[in-house]
């Protein structure tokens, strides 16, 4: 049999197997009506309401332990050495640290009306403190999870689970409760700041009413991000024979929604695949709006598809832009003051941790970015009335626009930690293990 038959086989039985897949709806009651959930409520819907008052406590210590880490005079790579000491010291201090941190963001996202089955946060980082941390704590992993990003060094995850039936009687023992839906793992990414860039080659221009993009270098992003951490709460966690078949299967499942149009957004996920719906639409529009070939080539790219790309951002970025307008997108937050990023950030040259090359993208970001120079192109009238009304649905549907890759829940720290606190019984500070982050 021949190389290329074999591989022909392969293809084949892979095929078959993802055919045989069902991808079943997933089961999440409801949303309450109204602005938020009541947790209470959503405890009872997800039979956990006989934990309510230690997920209340969990909730607080996971708000404190992040106000600690994202508001410590320490700069990055020092908060990256100190949590690698903690890990060292006592492997299993993260778990409890991770589990209130997790319910913490699941409580933010239950307030916006955005619970989830299976999804992912997308967390605003600029003083990437937060990232840091996790990646001081975490197991590099490998990811299928927004690939353009994801490196060995800023990509990992962390069992919240324990293989001794003494430790796990321990940790229940300290008010661990299971997090929703049997999640036990976080995966997590931390994301460099992806500046907007409009610069573009082209060999012509046209006329018409409108504005258009100008000359310049090929080199485009259209995305302008801050730095942020990437977390997404899984089943499986990745030690273990058990855990491996688990990922497997789940992978496998996770392509067949792949290639099924709308599985991967249907009610119960928040997940940062790129919706496959609007993709369509976004390429449609594109390719009847007048472009030249390369600048359609460049801008479908960067939006991408599934894991691939900068999604929603993207397109948001590129109409904005496209049509010359200052647009101001829905968040839910009303300030963004606080203290947690200052000149430290810069102090991130002594180790080769997951910060340093946070930096050092940034600092390549930078030089590739080019100022726009040239003639102006100009769209048809036709075109630009049809990219703002894409826009305007963008901006209605969704909240952080400018930020998003797809649905998952994007929140920003700095601005729900200017304001109080949530309070649970007997916490009334950051976790013991974290008290050196307070310098």
């Amino acid at each position: 049999m021949s190389l290329l038959s074999r591989k022909t086989q392969r293809r084949l039985e892979a095929k078959k197997l993802i055919s045989q897949i069902t991808v079943t709806p997933l089961s999440i009651p409801e949303p309450v009506s109204g602005p938020s959930i009541p947790l209470d409520a959503y405890l009872t819907s997800i039979g956990l309401s006989h934990h309510e008052s230690a997920i209340r406590a969990s909730i607080a210590q996971g708000a404190h332990d992040i106000h600690t880490i994202l508001t410590s005079p320490l700069s990055p790579s020092e908060i990256h050495r100190l949590s690698r000491n903690i890990v060292s010291t006592n492997p299993h201090a993260r778990i409890p640290i991770v589990t209130n941190i997790t319910w913490y963001l699941f409580w933010l996202a239950i307030q916006r009306n955005q619970p989830f089955v299976t999804g992912a946060f997308l967390l605003l980082d600029p003083s990437t403190r937060l990232s840091s941390f996790f990646c001081g704590i975490g197991t590099p992993r490998r990811s299928s999870h927004l690939k353009r990003y994801t490196t060995a060094q800023n990509t990992g995850g962390i069992d919240l689970f324990l293989s001794s039936d003494s430790a796990k009687s321990d940790l229940n023992k300290k008010g661990i409760v299971p997090l929703p839906h049997s999640h036990q793992h976080i995966l997590y990414t931390a994301l460099p700041a992806s500046s907007f860039s409009s610069s573009f080659s082209s060999s012509s221009t046209r006329t018409g009413a409108g504005t258009g993009i100008g000359k310049g270098k090929e080199k485009r992003r259209y995305t302008d991000r801050p730095p942020s951490l990437f977390l997404k709460p899984e089943k499986n966690g990745i030690k273990g024979v058990r855990n491996l078949a688990r990922h497997s299967a789940g992978y496998l499942s996770s392509l067949k929604r792949r290639y099924t149009l709308g599985a991967n957004e249907v009610v119960g996920m928040q997940k940062e695949r790129i919706p496959t719906g609007l993709v369509s639409k976004f390429t449609n529009l594109i390719e009847v709006a007048g472009l030249e070939k390369k600048e359609e080539k460049e801008i479908i790219k960067e939006v991408g598809s599934a894991a691939e790309g900068e999604g929603v951002a993207a397109m948001w970025a590129f109409l904005t832009h496209k049509l010359g307008v200052t647009s101001t997108p829905i968040t839910d937050t009303t300030t963004t003051d606080t203290t947690t990023t200052d000149t430290a950030t810069t102090d991130m040259i002594t180790t080769n941790t997951c910060a340093d090359q946070l930096e050092e993208e940034d600092e390549e970001e930078e030089r590739d970015t080019e100022e726009i120079t040239g003639e102006e192109r100009v769209l048809p009238e036709k075109a630009r009335k049809r990219m703002q009304e894409f826009l305007d649905y963008l901006e209605r549907e969704y909240d952080f626009v400018q930020y998003r890759f797809g649905n998952e829940v994007v929140i920003d720290l700095e601005a729900v930690m200017a304001g109080p606190l949530p309070v649970g019984d007997g916490v009334s500070g950051p976790s013991t293990v974290l008290s050196a982050l307070r310098g």
